[in-house]
């Protein structure tokens, strides 16, 4: 994923087209995962949709190995959005289950990163010495991921997890707390703010001359401090309050973004 902007870019879409296509996903976002953990509730199998969204994201991601047009790429990309934004929440959740029964979330959740800063560094490395524009070597990658990630889903086993049945006055009851309403807003900030970075990093970076390794390393600086702090977060947990760890997590974002916006050396990158 870090280096499909780059390869659409390649492909000769506009700055406009891409930006159509990876808008899908969130605006499927607002929606989609509802009802997929709607059904996730009802049928107290959050093993088997979670199976399913990302077996659907898998397929749908297939005709995106042979897409070279706007068209195909728009069309491959919402089906494969249909199910893609629905994994997170349904993994959260099965984490939850885990975390409830004794696991450490950060301990769960940091695998994940590892697995992204070894695909990152692994896939520019690979890149970089093909040295080809537009690489079917990027959609080949990620529909191998995802054919990884199904075949690991198939390995997971729900304990017929307990879930309430989902009513509109739960949804209420929920959007009348102001808290909840704020983290919203922050949510929504904060969404705005890594949308230029997650669809355009990966194109600034190769404006800049640098090759894809370069590009996998500075995606994964940010991963390797966030493995540390998943890793050391029940304990930060405990010397911090959540609000103020969330502030300095918007501190600390604000300059990075500072930071890149003005740095060009790839060992300040």
């Amino acid at each position: 994923m870090t280096f499909m902007p780059a390869y659409l870019r390649g492909l000769g879409l506009t700055g406009r087209e891409i930006s159509t296509v990876f808008a899908l996903s969130p605006l499927f976002a607002l929606g989609v995962p509802l009802a997929w953990a709607y059904l996730a509730d009802r049928t107290h199998r959050h093993d088997r949709v979670l199976r399913l969204v990302v077996g659907g994201a898998w397929l749908g991601f297939t005709p995106m190995l042979f897409a070279r047009r706007f068209d195909g790429i728009f069309a491959s990309w919402a089906l494969y959005a249909v199910f893609s934004v629905a994994v997170g929440g349904l993994a959260d959740a099965f984490a939850v289950a885990r975390v409830r029964a004794g696991a450490v979330y950060g301990r769960l959740r940091l695998w994940g990163s590892i697995g992204y800063v070894i695909a990152a560094v692994a896939a520019g490395a690979l890149l970089s010495a093909r040295g080809r524009a537009a690489d079917p070597l990027v959609p080949i990658a990620m529909w191998l991921a995802l054919g990884c990630a199904f075949a690991a889903s198939t390995r997971l086993r729900g304990a017929g997890e307990a879930a309430a049945r989902p009513r509109m006055t739960d949804v209420r009851a929920l959007l009348g707390d102001p808290r909840l309403r704020l983290v919203l807003v922050i949510a929504t900030l904060h969404w705005i703010c890594l949308s230029p970075y997650n669809v355009y990093f990966g194109v600034f970076l190769h404006d800049l001359g640098l090759h894809p390794l370069t590009w996998g390393l500075a995606y994964s600086a940010g991963v390797v401090t966030e493995v540390f702090v998943l890793m050391t977060f029940h304990r930060l947990q405990v010397r911090f309050t959540l609000p103020t760890l969330l502030a300095a997590a918007f501190a600390v974002t604000a300059a990075r973004w500072l930071a890149i916006a003005l740095v060009r050396a790839p060992c300040a990158s």
